[in-house]
């Protein structure tokens, strides 16, 4: 009897010493498994994280373009509310003016920038501005001032002249072409994406209303690979056009 309650001792220990070895794997591996989950929980915070930046980043800069796309909005709205684009065919050019010294002023300027002297013309045309021209003779001069101050590289001051144009008579043909420029103006200054916006809404215009375009002072073709270029992302930052005059 002894020998046979000794034996059941030692199995019943026996039995306690593997329970507490199977209690300590499984502890054990329930750490691992505690540990893994918050690896991972870890992990996912930070994908989740960095996600959210991702797309506050996206929503900032879809912020922006929507910014710079409701500006363009506004101008070609303003254009089209004063029969400039869309809101009716594009007047013809008035009759032709008779002298007078601001006419005068600008025809020398016209000269002086077809000889390539892009100093003297800037003068000829401020002169000319304070010698109380007409309306048709005030878009001629703004327009070539713009052109001029594109050569000079004093861009800002050019694209003041051309926005002042498409303020005073936006359905002038000049206004499409200032329009333009200020798009080419953006886009010298590294700013492509307000000038890819305002070359969309030209051909978005132009493909409603192609006439609109036919005094000669837009290539459409040339503002299409424009689109093309900038969207490519292969475009560099391009220098000023030469004036058409």
């Amino acid at each position: 009897m002894s020998r046979d309650l000794y034996d059941i001792k030692q199995q019943l220990a026996e039995q306690r010493r593997l329970q507490e070895a199977l209690d300590n794997k499984l502890t054990f591996a329930l750490t691992q498994i505690d540990q893994n989950v918050q690896s991972q929980t870890s992990i996912m915070q930070g994908s989740i994280s960095g996600m959210e930046g991702m797309i506050r980043d996206q929503q900032q800069q879809m912020e922006r373009l929507n910014q710079q796309f409701q500006a363009v909005s506004v101008t070609i709205e303003s254009l089209a509310r004063r029969g400039g684009i869309n809101g009716g065919a594009v007047q013809p050019p008035g009759p032709a003016r008779s002298g007078g010294a601001a006419e005068q002023a600008y025809q020398t300027a016209l000269a002086q920038s077809q000889q390539g002297q892009h100093d003297q013309a800037r003068e000829s045309l401020r002169q000319a501005l304070e010698l109380n021209p007409s309306q048709a003779t005030r878009i001629d001069i703004l327009y070539l001032l713009g052109l001029t101050m594109m050569e000079l590289r004093e861009l800002d001051s050019a694209e003041g002249h051309f926005r002042e144009l498409i303020t005073l008579d936006s359905a002038d043909p000049k206004a499409w072409a200032s329009f333009e420029r200020i798009a080419q103006i953006k886009r010298t200054q590294g700013d492509n994406a307000t000038a890819l916006q305002i070359l969309r809404a030209i051909d978005e215009q132009y493909r409603e209303q192609p006439t609109a375009a036919q005094f000669g002072l837009i290539n459409i073709e040339q503002v299409r690979a424009r689109i093309q270029e900038i969207e490519a992302g292969s475009a560099g930052a391009a220098a000023p056009p030469r004036p058409t005059l």
